[in-house]
């Protein structure tokens, strides 16, 4: 019996040390993933803020075609 309580304790054991990796595998890539997405806001808002620019600078020096400033709405 004392083998049985013992070999229990060694898998629960072991089953702890794996659940717990787990769980800090999964935080960071949560971590991972808040931290690529608020890179992405970011990227995204730089790419319109420069979109935006490049369209109205190119529309102050003529250089815009009817396109391009028919689709910026």
């Amino acid at each position: 019996m004392d083998d049985i309580d013992t070999s229990t304790h060694h898998f629960l054991a072991q089953l702890s040390a794996q659940t717990d990796e787990l769980r800090q595998g999964i935080e960071a890539a949560r971590r991972e993933r808040d931290e690529a997405a608020a890179r992405l806001a970011a990227l995204e808002s730089r790419l319109a803020d420069s979109t935006a620019a490049l369209r109205a600078l190119k529309l102050y020096t003529g250089e815009a075609s009817n396109t391009e400033v028919f689709s910026a709405s």
